[in-house]
C-alpha cells in the first residue's frame, strides 16, 4: 500500500502541474455549469430583473410626485402673492 502513495507523490513536476490545472480547469466549468443550472431552477435571474423593473417604475412614480409637488407649491406661491 504505501508503494502506491509513493509512486503517486514521485511525479514528475511538468505532468503533475499539468493534471492539477486540468482538475482546476474541470473545477471552475463545473462551478460556472451548476451555478447557472442552480439560477435558472429558483429563477433568481428572473426575479432579479422583476426587482429591477419595479425599482424603476418606483422611481419615475417618485419623480412625477416630487414634480406635482413643486407644482404645488408654485401655485400655493403664486395664490398667495396675488
Amino acid at each position: 500500500m504505501k508503494s502506491v502513495f509513493l509512486q503517486a507523490a514521485g511525479g514528475s513536476g511538468i505532468g503533475s502541474m499539468f493534471y492539477f490545472l486540468i482538475v482546476v480547469a474541470i473545477i471552475v466549468i463545473l462551478f460556472i455549469v451548476f451555478r447557472n443550472l442552480v439560477l435558472w431552477y429558483y429563477k433568481l435571474d428572473v426575479l432579479s430583473k422583476n426587482i429591477e423593473a419595479q425599482t424603476e417604475i418606483q422611481r419615475a412614480i417618485l419623480r412625477k410626485l416630487e414634480a406635482w409637488k413643486d407644482d404645488d407649491k408654485k401655485n400655493i406661491n403664486r395664490i398667495e402673492g396675488e
